[in-house]
């Protein structure tokens, strides 16, 4: 996915690239069973690991830009040790590592789920929603809000979760919806103008058609990524 679509500039994106050479990054979803005295409940958990693969210690700032498929907000978040940089959510870590080191970064939904709601957010492949993997940048480099709109990363996400498919039927519907009001407009006109004439309909039919998604486990995602900007 492209950085820039973020509003990182293109040294940021740059930054990005040469950062993440030094390190082995994953991002993996499990649910976890809550057992109480008379009853239980679901947790579901985002789990990052980032391997400090150069000979020296290193810190590094780990940012998460979060889809709304998983959560709406931050405020539904809970974890430790993150700083929130935007509530759509953008959230951002900073971690030591000595040499070789690996890190785990746990965050996860605030919310008690049932088992159907877990299972439901499981098929959902929700780890396939998230627009970017984790964005490793230098301990001093400051990510300003800005960067970080909510129109921005909701168009973002929007168009990684439909991917080429979404973007061609949004272009279609956009398309269609100027034609009607357009042929409206004329049919108007021309009722006006006693020509009687009739406004064009379009039908419906088959037009989306079915997106199917087989069942499959939520794997980890990783274990180099690639950035292009």
């Amino acid at each position: 996915m492209l950085l820039k679509g973020l509003g990182f500039s293109q040294g940021l994106v740059d930054e990005v690239k040469e950062t993440v050479e030094d390190y082995t990054v994953n991002r993996s979803l499990s649910v976890k069973r809550v057992k109480e005295k008379y009853s239980s409940f679901y947790k579901v958990v985002i789990t990052v690991t980032v391997k400090n693969d150069s000979g020296e210690a290193k810190q590094v700032k780990v940012i998460e830009v979060i889809p709304k498929e998983f959560a709406e907000s931050a405020s539904h978040i809970s974890g430790e040790g993150f700083e929130v940089i935007v509530d759509d959510p953008v959230l951002e870590w900073t971690i030591e590592l000595e040499p070789g080191e690996e890190a785990e970064i746990v965050y996860f939904l605030k919310d008690d789920l049932t088992a159907e709601e877990a299972g439901e957010l499981l098929e959902s492949a929700v780890l396939s929603k998230f627009a970017v993997p984790p964005v490793l940048v230098k301990p001093d480099t400051e990510i300003a809000a800005e960067s970080f709109s909510g129109a921005v990363v909701g168009l973002f996400v929007l168009g990684a979760g439909l991917e080429w498919l979404g973007w061609i039927v949004l272009a279609v519907i956009v398309v269609a919806a100027a034609l009607l009001a357009f042929n409206y407009l004329r049919g108007r006109e021309r009722e006006g103008s006693g020509l009687g004439a009739s406004i064009p309909r379009t039908g419906s039919g088959g037009f989306f058609g079915r997106l199917g998604f087989g069942k499959r486990e939520e794997k980890p995602q990783g274990p180099k990524w690639q950035y292009r900007g």
